[in-house]
C-alpha cells in the first residue's frame, strides 16, 4: 500500500494525502480570518483616504480664508496710509502758509511712514498667504497667479493686490544688503 500510481496523491502515499486533507480542513478558519482581516484593512485604507481628503480640504479652506482676510486687511491699511499721506500734504501746505507748525508736520509724517510700513507688512502677509494657498492646492509658489477675493475693501475683487509704491524699493534694498553681506 505504500506505492500507488494515483497521480492526484502527493508523493503517492496515502498518509500524506490524509495529512494534507486534514491540514486544509484545519486551515479553513484561518483563511476566513485572513479574508476578514483583508476586508478590515481595505475599509481602514478607505477611511484613511477620506480623512486625508478632509484634512486637505480643511487646509485649503483655511488658507483661502486667511488669504481673503489678509487682502481685506491690506485694503483697510492701504486706505489709512493714503489718508495719512493726504493729511501730510495738507499740513505741509498749511506750514508753508504759516498756519501749522513744523512739529505737527513731522508728527504726521511719522504717522504716515508708520501706516505705510504697516501696509508693506500687510502686503508681505498677502504674499505669504497666497503662497500657503498655492502650496495647499499643489501649485508652485514661484508662479504669479491671480486669485479671486470676495469683497475685499479697497482691492480689486478679481486679482491679488498690486504692489505698494515704495514697498518694492524697500524689498530691493533689503535684498541688496543681503547680497552685499554674502560677498
Amino acid at each position: 500500500y505504500d506505492q500507488d500510481q494515483n497521480k492526484y496523491l502527493y508523493a503517492s502515499e496515502w498518509h500524506t494525502a490524509g495529512l494534507r486533507a486534514s491540514w486544509d480542513l484545519f486551515s479553513l478558519p484561518q483563511v476566513a480570518s485572513d479574508r476578514k482581516g483583508a476586508k478590515k484593512q481595505k475599509e481602514l485604507a478607505a477611511k484613511r483616504r477620506a480623512a486625508l481628503a478632509a484634512g486637505i480640504f480643511a487646509q485649503v479652506h483655511l488658507a483661502a480664508v486667511e488669504y481673503e482676510e489678509e487682502v481685506s486687511q491690506y485694503g483697510l491699511v492701504r486706505q489709512a496710509a493714503e489718508t495719512r499721506g493726504k493729511i501730510v500734504e495738507a499740513l505741509r501746505s498749511q506750514a508753508g502758509e504759516g498756519k501749522a507748525h513744523a512739529a505737527d508736520v513731522l508728527d504726521q509724517e511719522l504717522k504716515w511712514l508708520s501706516a505705510r510700513t504697516q501696509a508693506c507688512m500687510n502686503f508681505a502677509n498677502i504674499m505669504t498667504a497666497q503662497a500657503r494657498l498655492l502650496h495647499s492646492v499643489g501649485r508652485e509658489t514661484g508662479t504669479s497667479v491671480a486669485l479671486p477675493v470676495k469683497g475685499a475693501a479697497g482691492a480689486d475683487s478679481s486679482q491679488a493686490p498690486g504692489a505698494i509704491p515704495g514697498c518694492a524699493e524697500i524689498s530691493n534694498d533689503a535684498a541688496g544688503v543681503e547680497s552685499r553681506r554674502a560677498l
